[in-house]
C-alpha cells in the first residue's frame, strides 16, 4: 500500500511539473504577442525576438536543465567543437597519454625492484619477513575511554530496545 502511495504521489508531482512547464510556456507566449502588438499600435515594424539566453530554465535545480526538454542544441554544439578539433590537438592529447603511460609503467617497475630488493637483503641477513607479501598484519583493538564511549553508544543504537532488555530481567539472573 505504500509503495502504490508513492508511486501516486511520484506520478503527480511529474505531471504537476509538466502542466506548469505548459503553462508557464502559454504565458511566455501570450506575453510575446502583447509586446508585438503593442510595437506594431506604436508604429514599430520590428518584432522583438526573444534572446537564446533568456530561455525559460526548469525551476528544479539540476545539472543538466529541464529534463523533459530534448537537447539538440548541445549535441549539435558538442559535435561542431569536435569538427573543430585539429589533428595536431588529437596527436598533442595521444603523446600525453602516451607519456603518462610510460610514465606509470616505469614507476610500477620502480617499485617492483625496490621490493625485490628488499625481499633480497631480509634473505641475506636470515631474516624471514614478518607477513607474506601482499598481506595485511592484523591490528589489534585499541580500547580507551573514547572508543569505549563510542562503542557503548553503538550497542545503545543497534542493540534490542531497553524495554525488551528489562523485561527479560537483569543479566545474569
Amino acid at each position: 500500500m505504500d509503495g502504490l502511495l508513492i508511486a501516486l504521489f511520484v506520478l503527480f508531482s511529474i505531471f504537476s511539473a509538466i502542466a506548469e512547464r505548459r503553462k508557464r510556456k502559454k504565458q511566455a507566449e501570450e506575453a510575446e504577442v502583447r509586446r508585438q502588438e503593442r510595437a506594431a499600435q506604436e508604429g514599430q515594424t520590428e518584432s522583438r525576438q526573444v534572446e537564446e539566453g533568456e530561455k525559460e530554465e526548469w525551476p528544479f535545480p539540476m545539472p543538466g536543465g529541464d529534463p523533459f526538454e530534448t537537447q539538440p542544441q548541445r549535441r549539435a554544439q558538442i559535435e561542431d567543437e569536435e569538427e573543430e578539433e585539429d589533428e595536431e590537438t588529437a596527436q598533442a592529447r595521444e603523446i600525453q597519454r602516451l607519456a603518462q603511460a610510460a610514465q606509470q609503467a616505469t614507476l610500477q617497475e620502480e617499485w617492483h625492484a625496490r621490493q625485490l630488493k628488499r625481499r633480497l637483503a631480509m634473505e641475506e641477513a636470515g631474516e624471514q619477513p614478518s607477513r607474506p607479501a601482499g598481506k595485511r598484519r592484523s591490528r589489534r583493538w585499541k580500547l580507551d575511554a573514547q572508543s569505549a564511549r563510542r562503542a557503548v553508544v553503538y550497542a545503545e543504537i543497534i542493540g534490542r530496545p531497553k524495554a525488551e532488555r528489562l523485561r527479560e530481567g537483569p543479566p545474569g539472573a
